[in-house]
């Protein structure tokens, strides 16, 4: 009987080869994870301005305009997601008074639990008779990547008869063009997180 002296087994050069293939399809799909996660991050934004929105139609149909309402949460933007901070509504808002609704608690909105976004909205007031639908802009802002440069959203009205866009904007977003289409959430920097 022959005895086979042969060794099965990997070559350096095969286990090489295997390793340069794993490492190339990491360097391609870990960047993608990571562009996919942002992506879904945005979401968030585009299911609180849906709340919002509801929220200031209710506030309308009740006090005859929308309400104004400040950055909330309060802190300066970020890549975590922070506590929505909710403030208690003014004691004077009121259907007279509806300048002093300017918290979200005032149209009865806060989404459940925290959120990478900042919102705001602002508003143009109805005057009666003189043909101005009462009008308002939600705006989001957040760096979910941290390179500085913030995603920016927007969800603006169109009420007035024939409007399809509007030039709404609030203090915290600078970036949306001039006119957004109305009557939906708007990507105002796409591919930006």
């Amino acid at each position: 009987m022959k005895k086979n002296n042969q060794r099965k087994g990997f070559t350096l050069i095969e286990l090489m080869i295997v390793v340069a293939i794993i490492g190339i399809l990491a360097a391609i799909a870990i960047p993608n994870f990571i562009r996919y996660q942002l992506r879904s991050k945005t979401t968030e934004a585009k299911v609180v301005m849906g709340g919002i929105k509801t929220s200031q139609e209710s506030f309308r149909a009740e006090y005859d305009n929308y309400a104004l309402i400040l950055q909330t949460p309060a802190a300066a933007v970020a890549t975590t997601k922070i506590p929505w901070g909710a403030r208690a509504c003014d004691t004077t808002c009121a259907r007279n008074l509806n300048a002093a609704c300017s918290e979200f608690s005032c149209i009865g909105y806060e989404p459940a639990g925290q959120v990478y976004y900042r919102y705001e909205t602002n508003r143009t007031i109805a005057v009666a008779g003189g043909g101005i639908s009462a009008e308002y802009v939600a705006e989001a802002v957040a760096d979910l990547d941290g390179d500085t440069l913030n995603g920016q959203f927007s969800y603006r009205t169109a009420n007035s008869v024939g409007q399809v866009t509007s030039g709404l904007v609030t203090t915290i977003t600078t970036d949306c063009p001039a006119q957004v289409p109305s009557g939906e959430v708007f990507d105002c920097r796409p591919n930006v997180y």
